[in-house]
């Protein structure tokens, strides 16, 4: 008897996990955002659909458009700036941006000097109620402590860095210990030295306004 109540414990134990496990595939499969940090809630993710002019599924086009392209260890979440206030239905909504301060280990793409620190923003983040997050599809928020590749844009406006859409931060495959570790988002395949020297050699360049960064 007491070995058959063993078994029926195991059993149940095992059903117990199956189904857990299941729970997590299934919030996986529906793109369900979470927090990686001590005691937060998962948080859903909204993903915005949008175009591109260059085909962002292939780093030589990414590299070829942007003004800067990075490899950098984030250091910290510094803000979330809230910007393009609208009015939806009686309710003002706002885009958010997040702010990272990072240190550049290498500078693969202008003359970002290596091991220095610099602020930059990454469209997408935290919806300014909390409520969920906001990013564009296939796209992702790294989390401090992780190593990524940042595909930048310097703005015209203030010098700014802005890290933008589909492909713009991608893990850094040498990152071994934590190159999927994100606040949120979908993570998309990361890239390695290999690659970006690649990218660099064969960019697609873009017939673009160029402008000149200012980092913080």
């Amino acid at each position: 008897m007491m070995k058959q109540a063993e078994q029926m414990k195991r059993k149940k134990t095992n059903t117990g996990l199956i189904l857990i496990f299941i729970l997590i595939l299934l919030l996986v499969v529906a793109g369900v955002g979470v927090q990686f940090l001590a005691g937060s809630k998962t948080i859903p993710v909204d993903y915005l659909d949008t175009s591109y002019s260059i085909n962002v599924t292939d780093p030589r086009a990414l590299m070829g458009d942007a003004d800067y392209c990075i490899v950098a260890r984030v250091d910290k979440l510094l803000d979330t700036d809230y910007r393009w206030p609208s009015d939806l239905e009686g309710k003002t909504v706002t885009s958010p941006y997040t702010q990272y301060e990072v240190t550049i280990v290498q500078s693969i793409k202008g003359e970002l000097p290596e091991g220095t620190a610099l602020d930059l923003y990454k469209a997408g983040g935290i919806a300014e109620d909390g409520s969920r997050y906001y990013l564009y599809e296939d796209d992702y928020l790294p989390a401090v402590g992780s190593t990524a590749v940042f595909f930048l844009y310097a703005q015209a406006a203030d010098g700014s860095l802005l890290a933008s859409g589909q492909g713009s931060t991608r893990p850094y495959s040498s990152d071994t210990a934590r190159q999927v570790t994100a606040i949120a988002g979908e993570i998309p395949a990361g890239l390695n030295d290999e690659q970006l020297s690649d990218a660099l050699t064969n960019q697609i360049v873009t017939d673009r306004e160029r402008f000149v960064a200012s980092p913080g």
